[in-house]
């Protein structure tokens, strides 16, 4: 039980990361088009 909770909490950390990159990659995507625009 011990082990399937480390691994359950390494995956969600992992996701997690996961989609903060991918969040902080659309932020800075959208940020360089607006200064594009600007």
């Amino acid at each position: 039980a011990v082990t399937g909770s480390v691994a359950h909490r390494a995956q969600g950390t992992r996701t997690l990361a996961r989609g903060a990159g991918m969040v902080a990659g659309a932020f800075g995507w959208s940020y360089q088009e607006y200064a594009r625009r600007d």
